[in-house]
């Protein structure tokens, strides 16, 4: 299992992070997936950090972190934190 930064994004990619946000999701029928081209503007974007877990090429866990500049200097807040069903325990 390797631990790194998602810097790009393909449709195998999207797969697993469109799986993972159905297992995240408490609310099946209000979930929304995201496009291939979405997830290419979040990968760019320099305030959002997309953290994946990769059992090979197959992303199991993936982490965000979106940070923001503060008066007292930089704020992060961690979302969408999940790993993959068949990975847990």
């Amino acid at each position: 299992m390797n631990i790194e930064q998602l810097m790009t994004a393909n449709e195998a990619e999207l797969a697993d992070i469109n799986n993972l946000m159905r297992q995240l999701a408490y609310d099946h029928a209000s979930l929304t997936l995201i496009t291939l081209e979405v997830l290419k503007e979040i990968v760019k974007d320099k305030k959002i950090v997309i953290m994946v877990a990769r059992d090979g090429e197959k992303i199991a866990g993936t982490a965000t972190l979106i940070t923001n500049r503060t008066i007292s200097g930089f704020d992060g807040v961690m979302d969408d934190v999940v790993v993959d069903e068949k990975y847990r325990g």
